[in-house]
């Protein structure tokens, strides 16, 4: 029987959007599944699957920044190491999530398995780390990348670089959970103007930057529907604002569902962080299926597609009260929203669903 290895430094495979489709893609097509992971909070592993999968955690602890969390990236490593020396044999394939899960299973693939390098999320543009340092780590990344089957990116503006083995995947619906998405009935009272914030609420995706927007806001027509794992303490406070509907924490399908009662969408980043200005957002393809526009900030580079076939509305992250006025002018005059939308049909045309790419992607493997 075909065996895939999940190289994940994440608490649970149903909890990474873009992990639970490669998972979900593997496991159709007949593999067995087993996930090494890190359970960066405590009881966060647990999995919601619809399909089972074999787990062993191999870290616990260290949240998700910090100086120790950097610590425990060289411990991932080291973890990882052991065991593909160990039991990597027991596997037919390898999915390996960033490069601190490919590069240790690159240099012990002794047996010339076929390696799939995800690289959902650029290290070295993650860590804040002297220039020698992150110098070397890229000497490496592109060995890694090298020599993978395949070097899986969502774009190419965060590489200074190319190898034979990039191909881009950008972030897009799964059409099974699109489709349960299209079906589900919600029902919700709504406002004349509805802003949808979903996924990570941290304080580096613009939860700080919207709290303050709804505050100045609070006795419009307006409702903020607010769904995903609070991350921060502005987070909190926002739930409890009274032009604010909390979802909590939906699965996937259920938080695609709120596209269809939604005006327009959110995806802002914290620029200050590297990675931010380079983000590949699964929200934009969401949004692009369900027709909604987007509301990006200025300093996200790889959000320029989104403003040349001219889908979205953008402002420096900080301003808040140019937000603010926007939604308010929004709340009587749709007009704005109607454009958007008539482009965002001529741009769904050349964007394909996740499963189907990454099914012509890894077609060597899958069958």
């Amino acid at each position: 029987m075909k065996k895939l290895l999940i190289i994940a430094p994440i608490s649970a495979l149903s909890k990474r959007t873009r992990v639970k489709k490669v998972a979900k893609i593997f496991h159709e097509n007949g593999f067995e599944l087993f996930h090494l992971g890190w359970e960066r909070n405590k009881g966060e592993s647990e999995e919601d699957l619809n399909f089972g999968i074999n787990k062993k955690i191999i870290i616990h602890g260290g949240g998700y920044g910090g100086r120790f969390t950097r610590f425990l990236y060289i411990l991932w490593i080291i973890k990882v190491s052991i065991f593909l020396i160990m039991r990597g044999n027991d596997f037919t394939h390898i999915y390996c999530l960033g490069l601190e899960s490919a590069l240790p299973a690159v240099f012990l693939n002794f047996k010339k398995k076929k390696i799939i390098f995800d690289d959902a999320d650029r290290l070295i543009l993650i860590l804040s780390l002297p220039q020698i340092i992150t110098k070397t780590i890229e000497k490496l990344e592109k060995i890694t990348s090298q020599k993978s089957f395949v070097h899986i990116i969502p774009n190419k503006e965060r590489y200074n670089y190319k190898t034979s083995k990039m191909v881009v995947l950008k972030n897009t619906p799964d059409e099974e959970e699109f489709k349960k998405a299209r079906s589900l009935i919600i029902n919700f009272n709504r406002k004349k103007l509805n802003v949808y914030i979903n996924g990570w609420l941290g304080k580096l995706r613009g939860v700080p930057i919207f709290l303050e927007v709804a505050k100045i806001l609070e006795n419009e027509d307006i409702a903020f529907l607010l769904a995903g794992r609070n991350g921060c303490e502005e987070a909190n406070e926002m739930s409890r604002l009274k032009n604010v509907v909390y979802l909590g924490n939906l699965k996937n399908y259920e938080a695609l569902a709120y596209y269809k009662v939604s005006d327009i969408v959110v995806t802002f980043y914290d620029p200050k962080m590297k990675i931010n200005q380079y983000a590949e957002a699964n929200k934009w393809g969401d949004a692009i299926y369900f027709n909604v526009p987007i509301l990006v900030n200025s300093e996200v580079k790889t959000a320029n597609f989104l403003r040349e076939s001219d889908v979205c509305f953008s402002f420096k992250y900080n301003d808040i009260d140019g937000i603010a006025k926007f939604l308010k002018e929004l709340i009587n005059n749709k007009e704005q929203l109607y454009f958007k939308k008539n482009n965002i049909i001529k741009l769904k045309k050349r964007v394909a669903f996740f499963d189907q790419n990454l099914k012509i992607i890894l077609k060597e493997i899958l069958n």
